[in-house]
């Protein structure tokens, strides 16, 4: 029992360590992995040992391979030009594996029947006839992409025919087209702008009109249009000078806002003022104690058996009194808007300490008080956004 269980495991050791032949991958239908592997194993084994079996092995392989791609070409419409060029690139992947190895000269008759020159030949051809047919359905932008993969398939020989003028100009004709609709939206939405909102959204679209006709030059006035409309939509701040002047220009550091020099520019004008308050108070505190205290006798049996009465403790709790000083800081924060929003809020800071003094609680304070200036500023700039 023990040896038929041993030549089991062997048996299924053997079965999941068993590696993918080239018969099983061409079985899958994974042609270009078969002849992958096939070659590698040949080139493992060095030109020297490269044998007539090798050869017919490889031989065969690529003729089944070849007559695969050739039914699947004869059985494909001269107008499907994408399966057309798919699978002629899988032919030239053939081609640059096969070529220039040691046993290259074997495959002769694959190579005078697809030699690089004519597959390329032929995928410049269909990507060229994709793009005319792409033109008279007026994508200007599959045309001029067919058109440049003509022009980069074809490149290694010559250039393939007026592909690359064509790719140019059916891209141009696509960014036109694409300016042309950001163009046309930006000037219908500048009708009805009055917001900051608005007007930086049409000049969002200017600005789209402008990338898209980039490399073709200068679209129009886009560019003039954009600018005004984002000056128009930018809102200028003014903040009077403290010390939380550098929170103020963190927490409105957005790309609407500007901070200006002079509050007379200014479309809101933010003032933050502090005031702190110090006090010192002196009061007494019970501080508890603890001692032991008579609490009873309890009887106990001696080694003579004599009777004799012990006495017992307890804890007791008893206060004294302690004079503390106690330090308590109170910062006052004023928060003051006028122009696109009126607004003002007092926020407060109390903090407290037996130990420290007013240079220690400060800084205490300040966090707390930046803390919630800074979430209160940041509605701003959110409500801002929307003006």
């Amino acid at each position: 029992m023990r040896i038929i269980t041993t030549f089991l495991m062997m048996f299924l050791l053997i079965g999941c360590t068993h590696q993918r032949t080239y018969r099983d991958v061409y079985a899958e239908r994974n042609y270009l992995e078969n002849i992958n592997l096939l070659a590698t194993t040949i080139e493992g084994k060095s030109e020297a040992n490269f044998k007539k079996t090798d050869a017919a092995q490889l031989r065969q392989l690529v003729t089944d391979v070849m007559n695969k791609y050739e039914d699947e070409l004869a059985s494909t419409n001269n107008t499907d030009y994408k399966k057309r060029i798919e699978i002629y690139q899988k032919l030239l992947e053939m081609n640059k594996r096969l070529s220039n190895r040691f046993y290259s000269a074997e495959l002769v008759n694959f190579f005078d029947k697809y030699p690089d020159e004519n597959l390329r030949q032929n995928i410049a051809k269909d990507f060229y006839d994709q793009g005319v047919n792409f033109e008279t359905q007026n994508d200007y932008k599959a045309a001029a992409e067919a058109f440049s993969q003509a022009s980069s398939i074809y490149q290694p020989l010559s250039k393939y025919k007026d592909s690359d003028k064509r790719a140019y100009d059916n891209a141009k004709k696509h960014a036109t087209l694409m300016a042309e609709e950001a163009y046309q939206q930006a000037k219908m939405l500048s009708k009805n702008a009055t917001l900051r909102l608005e007007y930086r959204q049409v000049a969002k679209y200017y600005e789209q009109a402008v990338n898209a006709y980039r490399h073709y030059g200068h679209y129009k006035d886009a560019a003039s249009l954009a600018n005004t409309y984002k000056r128009k939509g930018i809102i200028k701040v003014y903040g009077y000078g403290s010390e939380y002047f550098s929170d103020i220009k963190l927490a409105l550091n957005k790309d609407y806002i500007t901070f200006v020099t002079s509050p007379i520019d200014a479309d809101l004008k933010i003032k933050i003022t502090s005031d702190k308050e110090y006090k010192v108070t002196n009061t007494q505190i019970d501080m508890p104690n603890t001692r032991k205290v008579f609490d009873k006798y309890i009887e106990h049996i001696d080694a003579q058996g004599n009777s004799i009465q012990i006495p017992t403790l307890k804890d007791e709790t008893y206060y004294t009194k302690l004079d503390t000083t106690n330090n308590i800081l109170s910062l006052k924060t004023v928060v003051m808007m006028k122009g696109l929003i009126d607004f003002s809020d007092t926020m407060y800071a109390i903090t407290s300490s037996y130990y420290e003094n007013d240079d220690d609680l400060l800084p205490v304070a300040k966090r707390e008080q930046i803390t919630k200036l800074r979430s209160l500023l940041e509605s701003i700039a959110q409500k801002l956004s929307s003006l």
